[in-house]
């Protein structure tokens, strides 16, 4: 998921993720990746000698009646990505993941409008375990792994710190703060604020959530753009949102969030020089192109030259290309005819394209020597007639 998407008004949405920094729909994931066909109850199997179990029960207090469908899913992280084991129960019960050795988040959540479709955080009832994430050894079972689901609802609890934010903005701008549950793609509950400054989230159900807040600078209450600053609750500076948990009713303190200027991706440039010696006369065009390492394609970037001489790509992402030139000969800018001079970078002359690594700085030295094709002719026979 490479962009961010919030939905601010009477029923707040969340869509697509910038950076990687938003929560999926873990339940929709676990319904779109399960085999329609599958049996009720049964969990993918990993290999031998490898896996673990985790265990537990999906428990359910609430005023929705009747038998709907509950799934769990175990996760590798509560950014995105499909669950890597799910199950599907006819209602609360026992369950048993099998899962390869490893850490998991664990979650749960009931169908109950048996739609189908995504969770809808408003109808349905959906959950986590309180102590994830489970690390599962290769051979070992971890039980107690229970999920109590319960009604969404308004809640009496709170939710409160300062937005805080360095950067070249000048002008003041809402900012908008966000508490969404592990396993929702919706956010929860949400607050608006002009400017950077405290901020309370009201009336928040007891749970486990995480916080986000982001500037903006569209002034629309639309979903945030890539340029407007993000950030989530992250005390421990490790990227991945540190857990709230509201118990009781309880008014939660101290949710600091620290905005600041989206950072541009790194970019750098290539440059050398394109040589040539060979029989063609007359000036053509040389294109250089640059191609990421083990991609199929396009080249990512090109430069063109009037002729052999001096060439620098520029805004080149960082990475590990092949770099290539050639003389297109008939000027259709097309791919290398075979009678078109052709070659790579190879510093090594070994005759393999050699790899050009990119790191946000300048790369230079990248020279290519263009040579004329070699030519390969059938065996002529002459016979007398």
């Amino acid at each position: 998921m490479n962009e961010r998407r919030y939905m601010v008004g009477s029923r707040l949405s969340l869509g697509a993720v910038v950076a990687g920094a938003a929560l999926i729909a873990l339940g929709a994931a676990i319904l779109w990746t399960m085999a329609a066909g599958a049996d009720v109850g049964s969990s993918p199997q990993a290999p031998a000698l490898t896996h673990g179990e985790i265990s537990g029960a999906v428990s359910y207090v609430g005023a929705v009646t009747g038998a709907h469908l509950i799934w769990v899913g175990a996760f590798t992280t509560t950014l995105g990505g499909p669950p890597v084991a799910a199950i599907q129960m006819n209602g609360p019960g026992p369950y048993t993941l099998t899962v390869e050795a490893g850490t998991y988040h664990v979650y749960a959540g009931m169908d109950a409008d048996d739609s189908g479709g995504d969770p809808d955080p408003s109808v349905d009832p959906i959950g986590g375990y309180g102590g994830n994430p489970v690390t599962v050894a290769a051979g070992a079972t971890v039980g107690g792994v229970d999920i109590a689901l319960r009604d969404p609802g308004v809640g009496a609890g709170s939710i409160s710190g300062r937005v805080s934010y360095t950067g070249q903005v000048t002008l003041t701008h809402n900012v908008v703060v966000i508490v969404i549950r592990p396993g929702e793609q919706q956010p929860a509950y949400a607050a608006v604020i002009f400017g950077a400054g405290p901020y309370t989230v009201s009336n928040v159900a007891d749970g486990i959530y995480a916080v986000a807040a982001f500037m903006d600078l569209g002034d629309d209450m639309g979903p945030p753009q890539p340029d407007e600053p993000f950030a989530w609750y992250d005390p421990n500076g490790d990227g991945q949102p540190d857990f709230v948990t509201v118990v009781g009713g309880s008014a939660v303190g101290g949710i600091n969030i620290a905005l600041h200027d989206p950072v541009a991706p790194a970019t750098g440039s290539i440059a050398g020089q394109v040589s040539y010696a060979g029989r063609i006369t007359g000036t053509h065009t040389i294109i250089v192109f640059v191609a990421r390492q083990g991609e199929q394609g396009p080249p990512a970037y090109h430069a063109i030259l009037a002729g052999p001489g001096a060439y620098t790509v520029t805004n080149v992402a960082a990475g590990d290309y092949m770099v290539g030139a050639y003389m297109d000969l008939d000027g259709d800018m097309a791919a290398p005819e075979p009678d078109e001079p052709l070659a790579f970078y190879d510093a090594n002359a070994d005759r393999q394209p050699d790899p050009v690594t990119v790191h946000g700085d300048p790369v230079t030295g990248i020279d290519i020597a263009l040579s004329d094709p070699i030519r390969r002719y059938l065996p002529l026979t002459l016979r007398k007639s």
